[in-house]
């Protein structure tokens, strides 16, 4: 069974703020484990969509005992992303193309104006971690999902830099609501190379 969590923030920036910053969101001074990206495919699809995929390594320290089967630091990752621009959301999709059957990790978020503050985006983020390690499996899902918390806060940290540095606000992320579905089995996780349609019209 996998592991699942999921959490909300809003920060103080319009969605088209959010939406542009977010390709320059590295480098940042909390993303020193960010060491490539490389874009190799950006289009317009039928429906008006932005599709972009590209490549990123990015390294993660193992726990001390994971040391024991994997010698490697640094794992690639794919991410895709499809903007819709007539209804105002952005859909990231992002999971380790290696180390997978130490563990692999499958993240899903949605970035979209707050409902209520328009000068506001609201974004929802989704892990589901899973491992093919007979004998370690919860131990390694639990190292997924307390390690993505940790990384979710120092990413959001990062990126509130980015958005306050290009427009200049001091104010930070104002909510942090934890949904703490932790048990694996709320939301539906995405599957296959990417999780929509492209040629829907």
């Amino acid at each position: 069974m996998e592991r699942y969590w999921s959490t909300e923030q809003t920060v103080p920036f319009s969605w088209v703020q959010v939406t542009s910053g977010f390709w320059s969101k590295y480098p940042n001074p909390h993303s020193e484990h960010v060491f490539s990206e490389d874009f190799v495919e950006i289009r317009i699809l039928p429906n008006g969509h932005l599709y972009t995929k590209r490549f990123l390594t990015k390294t993660n320290k193992l726990p001390s005992w994971g040391q024991h089967f994997f010698s490697t630091r640094n794992v690639p990752v794919v991410e895709e992303v499809i903007v819709d621009p007539h209804q105002r959301t952005m859909t990231t999709y992002t999971r380790n193309i290696g180390l997978r059957y130490f563990m692999g990790t499958t993240q899903k978020e949605v970035i979209c104006p707050d409902p209520v503050d328009a000068h506001q985006t609201r974004l929802k983020k989704e892990v589901w971690i899973n491992s093919d390690m007979y004998g370690f499996r919860s131990a390694i899902k639990k190292f997924g999902i307390d390690r993505f918390k940790k990384n979710c806060a120092s990413a959001t940290q990062g990126f509130e830099w980015v958005l306050r540095r290009t427009y200049g606000k001091g104010s930070q992320v104002i909510r942090n609501d934890d949904l703490g579905h932790r048990n694996g089995l709320v939301g539906h996780r995405p599957n296959g190379t990417l999780r929509c349609d492209l040629n829907s019209s």
